[in-house]
């Protein structure tokens, strides 16, 4: 769940990207796990849900390595991937994002990234990305 104002624009090459509204300062915490706010969905109830849905959650949600599809409601889900991101994601010893932490000065204006790799099995496994060192 954010904790900070942001807003959805164009991220070039990427699509929409989330952006900071605000000064978001090195060591804030901008966003939380709330099971109760956002959707947690197992790999037995994903197989039940149409193919349409199924991809949405794909798409938008991250597979983590308890075996479990996160789905960030707000918009969270637009923080896009970098190998050099302006955030540290913290995780719990399941493996489960449990926060996300700005790393540096995040200005007004700047997108959000993470590093999906750290977050979603799905990322390493299917999603091809190149190898960064």
């Amino acid at each position: 769940m954010l904790l900070v104002s942001t807003y959805l624009s164009n991220s070039p090459g990427k699509g929409v990207g989330l952006f900071a509204k605000e000064m978001i300062p090195e060591g804030t915490v901008w966003w939380v796990r709330n099971e109760d706010f956002d959707k947690v969905i197992s790999d037995c109830e994903l197989n039940s849900y149409t193919e349409l849905s199924a991809v949405f959650i794909k798409t938008y949600g991250f597979h983590e390595q308890a075996g479990n599809w996160y789905l960030c409601i707000d918009n969270a889900r637009f923080s896009n991937h970098s190998y050099a991101p302006n955030t540290l994601n913290n995780l719990n010893e399941k493996g489960q994002l449990v926060s996300c932490t700005a790393s540096k000065n995040i200005y007004p204006g700047d997108e959000i990234f993470c590093n999906y790799q750290d977050i979603c099995t799905a990322s390493r496994a299917e999603l091809g990305f190149e190898d960064a060192g």
